[in-house]
């Protein structure tokens, strides 16, 4: 699967959709699949990709989403910006914020992914400066 640009400027007219839900769990997909291939250790998460028109997300798989989010997240810095979770419950309106929301955690978890892999210590050994060991 491929990185999709996440939607980032929803607005109050607009209206999440499948297409919109299989884009963050792909993405999520995307970003737990480049941290495990290098080398960080992190759980099989459940996640769907294949909504289609006829497809209804209840609270659980929002739920999931949110659940999905946090786990990755506590395999890295939290960034200054992240903006917490929620917990899903009956009569909770989903918003464009939430979509907002959910839609800059996962492009801020790839890119903290991207820095924390390049500064990852090479073959396990901190280096810093010019080829000195850090003791």
């Amino acid at each position: 699967m491929e990185w999709i640009e996440p939607k980032t400027d929803w607005l109050p007219t607009d209206a999440i959709n499948y297409d919109d839900f299989n884009r963050i769990e792909n993405n999520i997909s995307y970003t737990l699949n480049y941290l495990k291939q290098n080398y960080f250790l992190l759980p099989q998460l459940n996640i769907v990709t294949n909504r289609t028109n006829r497809s209804i997300d209840y609270l659980s798989s929002i739920n999931r989403i949110e659940a999905n989010l946090e786990i990755i997240k506590g395999k890295l810095a939290t960034p200054i910006d992240w903006q917490d979770t929620k917990k899903w419950e009956i009569n909770n309106k989903f918003s464009y914020e939430d979509a907002n929301r959910l839609e800059e955690s996962i492009r801020i978890l790839r890119e903290i992914s991207s820095l924390a892999v390049e500064n990852y210590s090479y073959c396990g050994v901190p280096i810093c400066g010019e080829g000195g060991l850090i003791y």
